[in-house]
């Protein structure tokens, strides 16, 4: 299990056809889940969900969320 927060410095200021964000500084979060399997534990496969957003510092902060399947095999 892993779970994390930071800081995050994107300049400029991320923007989509969507969404924009008021600012340069936002907060990074995410929890993930991980199981090593196989031969000697060489294959995981991971699931995580990351939240992305500026905690309400400026406006607009609509956030932006992510999920991710990872399937990885060390050689």
């Amino acid at each position: 299990m892993e779970l994390g927060i930071g800081v995050d410095v994107v300049a400029p200021a991320w923007k989509t056809n969507k969404r924009r964000f008021g600012g340069d500084f936002n907060f990074g979060d995410h929890v993930g889940l991980c199981r090593k399997f196989g031969d000697e534990g060489r294959d995981e496969i991971e699931l995580r969900a990351e939240h992305y957003s500026n905690g309400g510092i400026k406006h607009p902060n609509p956030g932006e969320n992510w999920f991710r399947l990872r399937y990885m095999h060390w050689f």
